[in-house]
């Protein structure tokens, strides 16, 4: 088994040479043609050179504990799922109209602020235009290689896989609806919230990218029930972290600004504690940053305070270590009925208790 660490190094190095390689089947066949479409590699390539690679790994461990052999097997699978993510990145950034991802600008304001003397456009909206399109480009070359890159396992496991990667697709789709209905809306509850922390990060992150690699090394059946909820488990807590750190941690270490969902209208675990449980004072003082695009960092402190002094951390921290406890529960519930590798789980929760972005 690969760490994180080696494993990304590997991973980085295939990921990379992939996007070299549609690059210039790209060029190969606008070269009759006159283009300006030197920014979209110039982008793609920055896209790629950042990231966790969390649901490659995830997949990767899967197929590792239930006996793949060959790193080379499965690698393309591994690309298609990273690809697939950055699809929705590119696309999620545009509905949010975020600005900055990975520490670059978001793909439409890249596209809006690299535009070409020639193209008479209203920039902004052409920035949104090639975002998509880029988005597009992503998520097909996401399909076309998972789609190739399987054809070296047999037909049932390859047919099972592909229903799987299919699966995780409309239901993240369904999830970033959820997502976007949410926004719009002043209140939530938790059980939306949590619906909608399942479908976009549990299932897509966790639950679908173990299947993948299990189903793909032949020993996907009896564990259904453990990926299941070993992935919600897991998923529900990465999530909650992501919005705790989105308050408590640091922009060096998020490669971002605080308080993002705050300014987009993210309901949260640790937002709803407040519109549920804070006093009128604490309220207040939410609504008025809720949404505000323009938090001055002399401000961070005061809503980094209302955080703590509500109660919303001790809570939200609590249902993490809650989640995080059941998932070490079940690997242990699981470990002496199989003769899969569960130490790979035990790494990938060790590996998620311990991450600072």
């Amino acid at each position: 088994m690969y760490s994180h660490a080696v494993f990304k190094e590997k991973f980085d190095h295939e990921l990379l040479k992939y996007i070299l390689v549609r690059e210039k089947l790209f060029k190969e066949k606008l070269k009759p043609f006159p283009n300006d479409y030197e920014a979209i590699w110039e982008y793609t390539k920055k896209l790629v050179s950042s990231g966790k690679r969390l649901r490659p790994y995830v997949c990767y461990l899967s197929y590792d504990a239930c006996g793949g052999k060959k790193f080379s097997d499965i690698v393309g699978i591994l690309v298609s799922l990273e690809l697939l993510h950055l699809s929705f990145l590119v696309h999620d950034d545009i509905m949010d109209e975020g600005k900055v991802r990975h520490g670059v600008a978001t793909a439409h304001e890249y596209f809006a602020k690299n535009i070409s003397r020639n193209i008479q456009k209203n920039k902004k909206q052409f920035g949104i235009s090639r975002g998509l399109l880029l988005g597009d480009f992503l998520f097909y070359w996401s399909a076309d290689i998972f789609d190739k890159s399987s054809r070296v396992f047999s037909v049932e496991r390859r047919d099972k896989a592909r229903n799987y990667y299919l699966d995780m697709v409309g239901e993240t789709m369904l999830g970033q609806a959820i997502d976007i209905e949410l926004t719009i809306k002043k209140t939530a509850s938790e059980k939306d919230i949590y619906i909608k922390n399942y479908f976009k990060t549990a299932n897509y992150t966790f639950i679908r990218p173990l299947q993948i690699g299990a189903t793909l090394a032949g020993k996907d059946g009896h564990l259904k029930k453990f990926f299941e909820s070993f992935g919600t488990s897991s998923g529900i807590a990465f999530q909650m972290q992501d919005d705790l750190l989105d308050i408590l941690g640091t922009k060096k270490s998020l490669n971002k600004d605080l308080f993002t969902d705050l300014r987009e209208g993210q309901h949260t675990i640790f937002t709803q504690y407040i519109f549920d449980k804070g006093t009128k004072e604490e309220k207040k003082l939410l609504r008025y940053f809720w949404k505000k695009k323009d938090i001055k960092a002399r401000q961070h402190k005061t809503i980094q305070n209302l955080f703590i002094r509500s109660g919303a951390i001790s809570y939200g921290t609590g249902l993490i270590e809650h989640y995080i406890r059941h998932a070490y529960e079940k690997i242990k519930a699981f470990s002496g009925n199989t003769k899969v590798k569960m130490k790979n789980f035990q790494s990938l929760l060790d590996l998620i208790t311990k991450r600072v972005s």
